[in-house]
């Protein structure tokens, strides 16, 4: 979900991005980019969880906003609707508002509208179309507009598609529909696809007469397979293949009836309905205060936790002295349990205030293998984590989260790009189904899945099977958990992991020995370990688990001994990677953020960009001189800089030499070529060098 943050701004104060970023992130909207437009605007790129559609808007993050910093937002002006509404001949299970507006008139949308609508990717087509993918973007719920003539408003309604039905689209393809496709209709023929896309013979192409706006709420399942079955993923179909509140539907009708008088013109306005609208329980749900603490081993008084969901738009109320009765706000669809109120206490409260403390579960079933118990019999933390290699957990104020950030932030500098991956193994090969220490678990999506991943190395090779290998190189990693059994007990350990897979080409033509190899990817592992306050030593002789190959792989074991990574080469050819030559990997247990030497970050990861500069100068003049001018020039928005080439030739001077670097940098500093044009000039003038092609 892209964000303006212009956007945000008119309904809600925004924070300091350092600030507002991680916040984000904590609360469970993760940040996948940011950009600067060339007007100077910022914009965000957030990945939305499957059951947040309220969030795929910009009010919903206006709403997240508010209730992350406490702050109080502004509401939408909305226009009011007709009292009397006119059904439609035709009954449907879905719930449908046609908005028939005689007289509209619309010349073009105010500058600041368009302005928004650019900065979210969205380009000008006609003002009603422009209102309604405005209103769409800013309130989450799809409306499309039709020329009125063109349709039969008393009895438009949707149903799912005939045999033989064929409908041509906006952009002028006619598919042949399926008798399971979801259509809009009225007594004649489809006219739409539900939620998806509007039919070319019905499309609005002036700037003023009769309209007809739609606004539905439809079944998710059917928009999501019609979506598919004809490849259209549309900004539509990405909000109607999910569970939208029902209460959109009038609410997006009343935004763009309000937007149509301030800027245009309106005559008489009828509203036709076609089905009814889903009936929400008004019964509040209600939690006990004390299974916040005995779920999250966090203690948050009752007060506290009714004021969180009040400020997210839940009515809450203490009773019976210590439960919270609270209903959820028409727009959330994905609170019906206690458990579901826990979990917004805790993402507003903020995951990082969990402690790290394992707690208590049954022992396994069928099995006569024991949980480390203490004298009394109970459960002994200690001992289950000295037997999978780890420190006692122990409450404390270091955040898991900071720490996993500034590792990712580390990796990210190092040129790999992150994957999130399942946590049950994908594919089953090396023998890890045999493996006697893994976690199996029901997973009734996918019955054949039922593995929890022991290592994410081998998700990562996996997942690049579906990756196109362009470049010399290939580079992953995640950061998440892993599960093994000890004993008898389940467990979970936290971990990073990276791949690097080089391809059939060197990284340099004329400098093979540029090439990486396990050498590099062992000293990237000792360096994030050193960072992470871990000092290693490497062991040739313990038991290396698959996928690393035996003998081209070691461990990385702490100071007492303990095992706290593997890193070497590992088997790609396992997981069908046909383009890849060789692979490395490593993977490090991350320790206790307890740890005083380690690293945390308190800023948000950089969104990196990077550039090639070559550089022709005296051959007496050495590389390392003109990095350091290139660290000097940039200072903190470096992220790196590394040689990649050094040439000497036909295409060079006698006695000159061209050295080739990548730059990596913070993006937030410019465009790459204003900067390759900055680095250039100041090396130029303090070391009396060419920069090759500097008349680009």
């Amino acid at each position: 979900m892209k964000v303006p943050l212009s956007w945000l701004e008119q309904y809600v104060n925004l924070p300091p991005e350092r600030e507002l970023l991680p916040r984000l992130t904590e609360i469970g909207h993760m940040l996948d980019g940011s950009a600067t437009l060339p007007g100077g605007q910022r914009v965000i790129s957030l990945e939305i969880r499957q059951n947040r559609p309220d969030c795929l808007s910009i009010f919903g993050i206006v709403r997240e906003v508010g209730a992350a910093f406490s702050t109080p937002i502004r509401e939408v002006p909305l226009a009011d609707l007709p009292r009397g509404i006119q059904h439609s001949d035709c009954d449907t299970p879905d719930y449908i508002c046609f908005l028939h507006v005689k007289g509209a008139r619309l010349d073009h949308l105010p500058r600041e509208m368009l302005a928004a609508l650019e900065q979210y990717g969205q380009g000008p087509v006609n003002p009603f179309v422009d209102l309604s993918n405005y209103v769409m973007i800013e309130l989450g719920q799809p409306i499309h507009v039709y020329a009125a003539s063109a349709v039969d408003v008393a009895s438009a309604h949707s149903r799912l598609a005939r045999q033989g039905e064929s409908l041509k689209l906006l952009y002028g393809e006619t598919i042949a529909l399926d008798e399971q496709d979801l259509v809009i209709a009225d007594r004649t023929s489809p006219l739409s696809l539900a939620g998806v896309m509007g039919g070319d013979a019905t499309k609005i192409v002036t700037t003023g007469g009769d309209i007809i706006v739609e606004a539905g709420n439809f079944r998710p399942a059917l928009v999501r397979r019609t979506a598919r079955r004809h490849g259209l993923m549309t900004e539509a179909s990405q909000r109607s293949s999910k569970l939208l509140a029902p209460g959109l539907v009038p609410v997006a009708l009343q935004r763009f009836l309000a937007l149509l008088m301030q800027h245009g013109a309106t005559g008489e306005i009828t509203l036709w309905q076609a089905g009814s609208a889903p009936q929400r329980s008004s019964e509040p749900i209600v939690l006990e205060q004390g299974d916040i603490e005995r779920i999250s081993g966090v203690h948050i008084s009752s007060e506290y936790a009714r004021d969180i969901l009040a400020s997210l738009g839940f009515k809450a109320e203490i009773v019976q002295g210590r439960k919270i009765a609270a209903i959820p706000p028409w727009w959330r669809t994905d609170v019906e349990h206690p458990a579901d109120l826990i979990e917004e206490v805790l993402r507003i409260d903020g995951y990082s205030h969990i402690p790290l403390q394992r707690l208590e579960s049954l022992p396994a079933r069928n099995s006569d293998r024991q949980r480390p118990l203490d004298k009394s019999g109970g459960y002994n933390a200690a001992s289950f984590a000295q037997a999978v290699g780890e420190e006692a957990p122990t409450n404390t104020s270091g955040s898991a989260w900071e720490q996993e950030e500034a590792v990712r932030n580390l990796l990210c500098a190092w040129g790999y790009d992150e994957a999130i991956l399942d946590a049950f193994l994908v594919d089953q090969v090396g023998g890890m189904a045999e493996r006697s220490d893994v976690v199996r678990a029901e997973n009734p999506p996918a019955s054949d899945l039922d593995i929890l991943r022991p290592s994410l190395i081998p998700n990562l090779l996996s997942s690049a099977r579906f990756l196109p290998f362009l470049l010399p190189q290939r580079r992953l990693f995640e950061v998440g958990r892993t599960f093994h059994s000890i004993e008898g007990q389940p467990g979970e350990r936290r971990a990073a992991a990276w791949v690097l897979m080089l391809g059939s080409g060197p990284a340099s033509w004329h400098n093979p020995a540029l090439q990486p190899d396990f050498y590099t990817i062992k000293a990237e592992a000792e360096a994030m370990l050193e960072a992470l306050g871990v000092h290693v030593s490497t062991d040739t002789s313990g038991s290396i688990p698959f996928p690393f190959l035996t003998g081209k792989s070691c461990c990385l074991a702490d100071k007492s001994g303990t095992v706290v990574g593997y890193v070497g080469e590992v088997d790609h050819q396992a997981y069908d990677l046909k383009p890849v030559r060789v692979s490395f990997a490593a993977e490090i247990y991350l320790p206790s953020p307890a740890l005083s030497q380690t690293q945390r970050s308190s800023t948000p990861r950089r969104e990196a960009g990077s550039f090639d500069i070559s550089i022709l100068a005296r051959e007496d003049t050495w590389a390392t001189t003109i990095q350091e001018q290139i660290e000097q020039v940039l200072g903190q928005d470096l992220v790196t800089v590394r040689l990649i080439d050094v040439y000497e030739g036909k295409q060079v001077n006698g006695g000159t030499r061209s050295y080739t670097f990548r730059v990596v940098y913070d993006r937030r500093r410019g465009e790459s070529s204003a900067l390759w044009r900055e680095v250039g000039k100041a090396i130029t003038r303090l070391l009396h060098v060419e920069i090759r092609g500097a008349d680009r």
